[in-house]
């Protein structure tokens, strides 16, 4: 992960030819002044270029305003999908935590029952529970 200030002041303390050729264009692309982002890809005209339409197109009222609406649309569909999937989640947590508190219930009842010396035949109706599972209480 690249983090911008540290290429700032990497360039500051020891100048811009410190930077690799990577560090510039992202400085290019990140920085508002347009003379210094010329400056950081002097020499490479399609990166000059690059940064150069950038610059206008940010500049372009009609094309940032698309781009917003974009973006924004695009959060609220992560958004959607975070609710979704959180909604989804509870659901799934809550009938496994129902099923498992029933199952527990349905043991405990059985221990109680082959404490009382009921038959593993009376627990298993009553209880539902399976033969193998009522042994495994024993």
């Amino acid at each position: 992960m690249i983090y911008i200030p540290n290429l700032y002041e990497v360039m500051y303390n020891n100048g811009i030819e410190s930077l690799s050729d990577l560090e510039k264009c992202i400085l290019a692309m990140v920085d508002e002044d347009i003379e210094f982002s010329k400056k950081l890809v002097r020499g490479d005209d399609i990166m000059g270029e690059f940064v150069k339409d950038v610059k206008d197109a940010s500049n372009n009222s009609r094309f940032m305003e698309a781009y917003t609406l974009e973006f924004r649309a695009e959060e609220r569909g992560k958004l959607k999908g975070i609710e979704e999937g959180f909604e989804e989640g509870m659901e799934k947590g809550l009938q496994e935590g129902f099923k498992n508190g029933i199952s527990q219930s349905k043991r405990e009842m059985a221990k109680k029952m082959l404490k009382d010396n009921l038959s593993i035949e009376m627990i298993e109706k009553y209880t539902e529970l399976s033969k193998e599972e009522i042994k495994e209480i024993i």
